[in-house]
């Protein structure tokens, strides 16, 4: 979880979607409720039925995921903690859904399953990732303390446009950058930036719960050739994924990185 020192206000633009895109019926996903959450066997559910979705419209398919599996010796005890963050990418992406059902059901091998039933618009891109467009990322430490301040440092090869999101164990997200007081989000190639870009203010991290002894978050580093910024009713993983995939390959790249809080 992130607080910045000074209050985020969150802007966002409208990003047009030029691609041709395509409605899908009934993509169903399933997922089997074991040693996981009913909330998150739906959202892997939901996952599922996107990446059917796109598999109906004809679009192959690659999958990203990133897990992270961190241990830490302390005081004679061993603490371990998995999170797992995964997105999918193919030759398209998922514009919007809608959800037609969900629910729990006990199938033939007696175990329970979230089920989820979309209709789904998808856009196939028209493009593939432009090799010669990266954002590279330095963080000094994944490791903080409850309380201390995140810093990190990025470099590009193109000129380009930033944004920064934070999301935690819960899937809850803040976009850490551009925010009130950092605003412009252009940079320049070969230019190695360092952040918080305002002296005034810090990236302080925090627990949600300060009785957990370690947490999660996932640094998602979003760079597009031109001034792209998500428009949302709700902030949330699926509508940054969402947003992210809905760009073609060529206008963006993406780089993400795991920060450990005690």
């Amino acid at each position: 979880m992130i607080r910045l020192l000074l209050i985020v206000i969150l802007l966002f633009n409208i990003y047009p979607l030029f691609s041709q895109i395509k409605t899908i019926y009934g993509a169903v996903g399933t997922c089997m409720i074991v040693n996981i959450t009913p909330e998150e066997a739906h959202r892997r559910a939901l996952e599922e039925a996107k990446r059917e979705a796109l598999k109906m419209a004809g679009i192959e398919e690659f999958v990203r995921s990133s897990d992270v599996l961190f241990s830490r010796v302390s005081k004679n005890e061993k603490y371990q903690k998995f999170v797992s963050f995964s997105s999918l990418e193919m030759r398209g992406g998922v514009v919007s859904y809608t959800l037609q059902s969900s629910t729990v059901e006990k199938m033939a091998d007696s175990n329970l399953y979230a089920i989820v039933k979309i209709n789904a618009k998808v856009k196939r891109y028209s493009t593939v990732p432009d090799a010669g467009f990266k954002i590279y990322v330095h963080i000094p430490s994944k490791s903080l303390k409850h309380g201390e301040h995140l810093n990190f440092d990025i470099e590009v090869t193109q000129k380009g446009y930033l944004t920064i999101f934070l999301i935690d164990e819960e899937y809850d997200v803040n976009q850490l950058f551009p925010n009130a007081y950092e605003t412009k989000n252009v940079f320049e190639a070969s230019k190695k930036v360092s952040f918080p870009l305002d002296p005034n203010i810090e990236y302080t991290l925090e627990k949600k719960n300060s009785q957990d002894k370690v947490e999660q978050n996932l640094l998602v580093f979003m760079y597009t050739k031109s001034d792209i910024n998500l428009r949302t009713d709700a902030l949330t993983y699926e509508s940054v994924l969402e947003w992210i995939y809905s760009i073609e390959p060529s206008e963006r790249s993406v780089s993400f990185d795991y920060i450990s809080i005690f």
